[in-house]
């Protein structure tokens, strides 16, 4: 299914089948509407929230712990700030990044705005993207660092995500309404923050980012992508080798996914998940002494759980699309 998806977006961006693709995630999201109703009727879900709430509080007094056992996912938790991270080994390393990644995001869930940065450094194409917006049953926020040496050039080039010694000092404020919700300040090649069962659409969102870059020439060629993006006066702002952006509305071209039917379904669904999260947890008062006890509670909804966050194969089909293009 993935590979038929990758083939009608790229249809899709020669303007002649767009309407061909319209319908395609049209139906697509109905067919996910009728199965959300199913499970909500079987009380999966309730289910999935009170085992999540079971595990957030076990990681408040076992942080490290807590960690190993969900390092399936790619995420850890920080209990300071009861939200999730992607890990610096995450496996989503593996698969770099290509645009459509993007362009899916839509259909599993995530409607997100994207405002990828493209610019030339030392030798090699780089890619600086932001995103916000919801995830699901979580709102949140990335930025990514990949390059490439790769000589041509496309919509479907895939990047690498930087090497070791080309992470980036990354400071980040994820904001609702102006209001901030969390911040991250690491070296990475990939900061990221989620906060579970809480709702937004992605306009109440913005980021202020700060990115500490290696020298003069990649902070001018960054700033330099950021002028021909739309980025204007008051939008950003230097000093020294470090470049600070506010990301409240995207400047460039959003996935040809998001379509104003299409965003309106995902997120009733999403805003639905994120209300039954928010009662489950209300309901229950239960804790648990350690995260041992979490395989426990119910191995068939642990293994449920696995399932739902171990989507390599995703990023695995789409990776394979890219480099055979």
């Amino acid at each position: 299914m993935l590979t038929n998806i990758a083939k009608i977006v790229e249809n899709s961006q020669s303007g002649a089948n767009i309407s061909v693709t319209a319908v395609i995630i049209i139906v697509l999201t109905v067919i996910i509407c009728m199965l959300l109703i199913y499970l909500i009727k079987k009380g999966v879900f309730s289910a999935i929230a009170r085992f999540i709430h079971l595990t957030r509080n076990a990681a408040k007094k076992h942080t490290r712990e807590f960690n190993q056992a969900i390092g399936f996912t790619g995420f850890e938790y920080d209990a300071s700030k009861d939200m999730f991270y992607g890990g610096m080994d995450a496996w989503q390393g593996r698969y770099g990044y290509c645009a459509l990644y993007d362009e899916a995001a839509a259909v599993f869930g995530m409607i997100i705005d994207c405002e990828p940065i493209r610019f030339d450094y030392n030798g090699k194409k780089w890619l600086i993207e932001f995103w916000k917006g919801q995830y699901g049953m979580a709102l949140g926020f990335e930025v990514g660092i990949y390059n490439t040496t790769a000589k041509k050039d496309g919509p479907n080039l895939m990047y690498k995500r930087a090497a070791d010694e080309e992470r980036l000092r990354i400071y980040t404020v994820l904001k609702k309404d102006g209001q901030p919700l969390f911040y991250r300040n690491e070296v990475h090649w990939w900061l990221t923050g989620f906060k579970l069962g809480e709702f937004a659409e992605p306009r109440q969102l913005s980021m202020d980012i700060e990115i500490r870059f290696k020298d003069t020439e990649m902070r001018r060629a960054f700033v330099d992508a950021l002028k021909q993006a739309g980025y204007g006066a008051g939008e950003y702002f230097t000093y020294g080798n470090t470049v600070s952006v506010s990301f409240a509305r995207p400047h460039m071209p959003q996935p040809l996914t998001r379509i104003w039917l299409t965003d309106r379904i995902t997120q009733w669904r999403n805003r639905l998940l994120c209300r039954m999260y928010q009662k489950a947890l209300a309901k229950n008062h239960t804790e648990i002494k350690s995260t041992d006890e979490l395989k426990l509670i119910s191995p068939k909804l642990y293994k449920k759980v696995q399932r739902r966050y171990r989507p390599q194969n995703r990023y695995a089909a789409f990776y394979d699309e890219s480099r055979r293009g």
